[in-house]
């Protein structure tokens, strides 16, 4: 039929942004925009403190446009098949008076009619389910509310305590399962955490209909020599498995208070803890290298007064910081070692900023490299890895430097940005791989790619 909308191949893959929904459509991204208004086109948000993501499911877009089939077939036919309606043209025969017409005519008009009405009959249908399916979740005391399309409480779920997102992490929506139909995944933090004992941050699973599927909360102590550390333990990061059915669920934990944290791989089966350090873990995610999947894991080691990345494959591993043959560092950490870690040197920033040592604040994948970024007394570097797991580049961001001027400003720091030595003297980063140990390597900063110098 012209004018059909079917894509040229279905594919399972999230639909990222207005243009790929557009895209998978064959329509403009102001005809995808108005069917979600008129006739409850399902696209998904999720808010983050940077904006708002749109994004879709190919499934649900799939079912949208069977429901819509009928109907708009009998209207495609009528008006040939575009997006807008065609106006008949003139008959070419002179003699043809508008009596006869006028039978015609009264045909197409009430077939347009009929259409019409079943389109709106189908978009209200279609709009109002629409409207019960949850886009965003939101923290009200002691209730979280799954709020729909048009603005209303769909579902809600009551706690034993006010609760709220910690360190404002967003819910996630997500096809964990493979069967069509997203999970929402709600991190939770008691308001009233720190002042009761054992509360830990927890992450909770709905189905879009507001059934709990699953929920967890550790409780693990971990003893270091003979400092014993218990919950509650704070929600630092959540990382989720590019790849599945099943997706993977990985959750970074620090202590309340003190140093120790550990990653723990969660979902519907038993919670795995897969990886432990003497030192806060900030930040987790998942890459794809060349060597497989990694889990990619930035924080700081209090021992070794250093920021840290630690890379560890992201299936059946474990393994522990620091390295001393296959003993964990402590008696309920995992047994094993990473594939590779990277220590990072305090800098004058992290100095003038009267901090012991920097720490790594955000991991995240770029295309087939790793940014990792090391956050120094408010300014931060940047380090990016290719994807055998080398050093591509290590370079101060322009926070750095604004940072550093703020501390001359202060009388911190006592000679300028311009002429900082820092600039082209090489950065010491401290490797250590499963089979050569530790060595040193001299980074020269910069953005084109390292230039290492090994001693």
């Amino acid at each position: 039929m012209s004018g059909s909308t079917e894509p040229a191949a279905a594919t399972a893959r999230q639909l990222n942004g207005w243009k790929e929904i557009a895209a998978y459509l064959g329509k403009s991204v102001r005809s995808v925009q108005r069917w979600e208004v008129t006739l409850g086109l399902p696209v998904r948000r999720i808010r983050t403190p940077d904006g708002v993501i749109i994004y879709a499911e190919p499934g649900e877009i799939d079912t949208w446009k069977r429901t819509l089939d009928a109907p708009r077939a009998l209207v495609e036919e009528v008006n040939g098949g575009g997006d807008e309606a065609i106006e008949a043209e003139p008959s070419s025969d002179a003699s043809e008076t508008s009596e006869a017409r006028r039978p015609y005519s009264w045909i197409l008009l009430t077939v347009v009619a009929i259409g019409a009405s079943l389109l709106g009959y189908a978009a209200g249908r279609v709009s109002g389910d629409q409207a019960l399916v949850a886009v965003e979740v939101r923290h009200v005391g002691r209730t979280i509310e799954a709020i729909g399309r048009n603005g209303a409480v769909v579902w809600s779920h009551t706690f034993e305590f006010d609760v709220i997102a910690p360190r404002n992490l967003p819910t996630l929506f997500l096809d964990l399962e493979g069967d069509g139909e997203s999970e929402i995944l709600v991190p939770i933090q008691s308001a009233a955490h720190g002042t009761q004992p054992g509360l830990s941050d927890a992450v909770y699973c709905f189905s879009r209909s507001g059934e709990l599927k699953w929920t967890f909360a550790p409780d693990y102590a971990l003893t270091f020599e003979r400092e014993r550390f218990t919950a509650p333990w704070e929600i630092m990061d959540i990382a989720v498995s590019s790849g599945g059915p099943p997706r993977r669920i990985w959750v970074a934990y620090a202590h309340h208070t003190w140093w120790p944290g550990f990653v723990v791989e969660i979902g519907a089966g038993q919670p795995r803890m897969v990886f432990a350090q003497a030192g806060r873990i900030f930040t987790v995610s998942q890459w794809t290298t060349a060597a497989g999947g990694m889990l990619a894991i930035g924080g700081a080691v209090n021992a070794l007064r250093s920021a840290t990345l630690v890379l560890m494959p992201d299936a059946g591993a474990t393994a522990s910081y620091p390295m001393d043959g296959s003993r964990a560092p402590c008696d309920a950490c995992p047994v094993g070692q990473p594939r590779r870690v990277f220590l990072f040197d305090t800098s004058e920033l992290t100095r003038a900023n009267h901090e012991g040592f920097p720490y790594i604040n955000a991991v995240r994948p770029v295309g087939p490299t790793l940014k990792a970024q090391i956050n120094e007394g408010g300014g931060s570097s940047v380090l990016m890895l290719n994807n055998d797991l080398s050093i591509d580049s290590l370079q101060f961001s322009d926070r750095y430097w604004a940072a550093h001027r703020a501390f001359e400003t202060k009388g911190r720091i006592d000679h300028a940005a311009e002429v900082c030595p820092d600039r082209d003297r090489p950065r010491e980063v401290r490797e250590w791989t499963a089979d050569g140990g530790w060595r040193i390597q001299r980074i020269v900063p910069g953005i084109t790619g390292a230039r290492t110098l090994i001693p």
